[in-house]
């Protein structure tokens, strides 16, 4: 388990932050900052998320798993990269959210979590991805990292929003079904050496899901 951080820097700060990155960057590089375009879907989604935030220092993460996640209590690193990524953007979040992927539950949502409780028990560090940049211009997603995985997420939670369910087709709940039984391998693995400390998340949640 990482330390936890003890330091706690305000939303202002955060965003204070934020800048002073993109104008370092942009010196040091030349490169531009580049604003995302987000689509209309995306900021739907994303001012919902920022209703159940309501002004308070939160991360968001954006995800196809929602319904795996709250039902085990965790929400596990990516397997590639051994992380969970975060964003102080409720529109990136939305944007990842909104992302098909191959082996989801056919619904996006973006997951609010209370900043300063993760803080208090996970080391979280901000982190820029390259990938995103070019010699020209360069891209801001706003994001956290936590290496890990984050243990009973209701003790975190504030709350989620989602998007209308979608039909999903016959491959996809089959590939869904599989990714289902991987990650309830990694659950078990995980009790096998911590002590069944789950709790409902629903139990915790400030505002519940949009239809």
């Amino acid at each position: 388990m990482n330390s936890p951080d003890t330091t706690q820097p305000s939303t202002a700060s955060c965003n204070k932050c934020t800048v002073a990155l993109r104008a370092r960057h942009g010196a040091r590089t030349g490169a531009m900052f580049l604003p995302i375009k987000y689509s209309e879907a995306e900021r739907w989604l994303a001012n919902l998320g920022r209703k159940i935030a309501m002004q308070r220092d939160v991360l968001y993460h954006g995800t196809r798993h929602a319904k795996s996640i709250l039902s085990m209590g965790v929400l596990f690193s990516a397997d590639e990269t051994g992380k969970v990524s975060f964003t102080r953007s409720a529109e990136e979040a939305a944007y990842w959210a909104l992302s098909p992927r191959i082996d989801d539950e056919g619904r996006g949502a973006i997951m609010i979590f209370d900043r300063l409780l993760l803080r208090s028990r996970y080391k979280i560090q901000p982190y820029h991805d390259p990938i995103w940049d070019s010699a020209a211009s360069w891209r801001d997603e706003a994001e956290e990292e936590l290496w890990g995985d984050v243990i009973n997420v209701g003790e975190y939670l504030i709350g989620l929003v989602s998007e209308p369910t979608m039909n999903r087709s016959d491959i996809l709940v089959r590939r869904n079904r599989k990714h289902r039984l991987h990650t309830e391998a990694r659950l078990n693995e995980l009790l096998y050496h911590i002590p069944d400390w789950r709790c409902r998340p629903e139990e915790h949640i400030g505002g519940g899901e949009e239809s």
